[in-house]
């Protein structure tokens, strides 16, 4: 079965507004793995290239620096490293930037492209848009790591006010991308959630219902486009679905 990144488990996590139909995928979740589908079915990938993804890839070392640096100013000495693991079960897979198995926790580094894009309270940080993205995220890490053996009571979101490089900052972009000269701990904001098994419990539901989604539309595409049954029941046997 096509296992669910991470990274896009807030896309099939909301609830559809009717009460008698919460068991449901929403609207927004068919769609996004409608479209999973079809870019299974045509062998393909709709990049999303952006200066803020950019920035975020390019400066992802940097941003761990930054953290590494906070540890050591107050007084937990700490050093973290990039993982480079991906993990999966039979319903997720996912690659989170720290795994500090000592403090039993995650981390993930968000590179924020300036200082109007960089949450200063927690608050902020839990009012941005992307906040219940990277809350599931952080969640399907937690359950991934505690099947794999490994014991992760924690997930942190670190956003991180690092430098941009000068070569993603265009001549009309006259805002502020320089920020060494604040204080270490006025460039990280964290937001800490703690592990629940009732939440993986719907993580692992959520999943569920996508995945029967996923193959009933890949089969739905096919047979849209003159396929015949017994055609699409062997592609779909030889390809993981």
């Amino acid at each position: 079965m096509l296992k669910i990144r991470c990274s896009q488990l807030g896309n099939i996590m909301t609830l559809p507004r009717a009460k008698k139909d919460q068991d449901k995928l929403s609207q927004g979740a068919m769609t996004y793995l409608t479209q999973l589908a079809k870019e299974h079915v045509y062998d393909y990938q709709n990049p999303i290239n952006s200066k803020y993804i950019e920035k975020g890839n390019e400066c992802e070392q940097d941003s761990i620096d930054l953290l590494n640096e906070l540890m050591i100013e107050s007084g937990e000495f700490v050093s973290y490293e990039k993982n480079d693991i991906r993990y999966e079960n039979s319903l997720l897979t996912g690659e989170m930037d720290i795994v500090a198995v000592g403090q039993k926790l995650t981390r993930d580094t968000k590179t924020s492209w300036n200082l109007d894009s960089f949450p200063s309270t927690v608050e902020e940080a839990l009012n941005q848009s992307s906040a219940s993205m990277y809350e599931w995220q952080g969640r399907g890490y937690m359950l991934l790591l505690n099947e794999h053996g490994i014991e992760i009571n924690h997930h942190i979101v670190d956003y991180c006010l690092v430098d941009t490089p000068d070569r993603l900052i265009s001549a009309f972009d006259d805002s502020l991308h320089t920020f060494s000269h604040y204080p270490t701990k006025m460039r990280v904001t964290s937001v800490k959630y703690e592990r629940c098994i009732e939440k993986e419990e719907m993580i692992r539901e959520r999943v569920r219902l996508a995945q029967d989604f996923l193959t009933q539309t890949v089969f739905q595409i096919y047979l849209d486009h003159g396929y015949s049954v017994r055609e699409i029941n062997e592609i779909m046997s030889k390809v993981e679905l």
